[in-house]
């Protein structure tokens, strides 16, 4: 969603039956409708097939609400002041540019997601 639609604000989603989702806020003027999961599953099919690690990343909570607000995803930097802010240690994973605010990840590589990209 980040590289298809710059500005938008991923914030937190529950796993599901078939594993997972995020609730995204679209920048104004982005709306989508099923014509545009062929594109965003594409584009899914990429990261998948590329196998891309995802790293464990334990880091202060300055260094992470930092990294947020630079990438200017004020959900993610709520989450962590509402959640962890007084907690010394924040721990992410990251796969490339995409990194959630989730303190485990339930995927070593995105890889593994290859079940729920069908």
């Amino acid at each position: 969603m980040l590289e298809l639609y710059p500005g938008v604000q991923i914030s937190i989603g529950p796993p599901i039956e078939n594993g997972f989702y995020y609730d995204v806020d679209l920048p104004d003027g982005i709306t989508l409708s099923e014509a545009d999961f062929p594109a965003i599953e594409a584009r899914m099919r990429e990261h998948i097939d590329a196998d891309e690690p995802f790293i464990r990343e334990d880091v202060p909570v300055a260094v992470a609400l930092d990294r947020y607000r630079a990438e200017g995803q004020r959900y993610k930097v709520e989450l962590i002041e509402d959640l962890v802010k007084n907690a010394p240690r924040r721990r992410r994973w990251r796969r490339s540019a995409f990194t959630p605010t989730a303190s485990s990840s339930t995927l070593p590589r995105t890889a593994c997601a290859e079940h729920q990209a069908h």
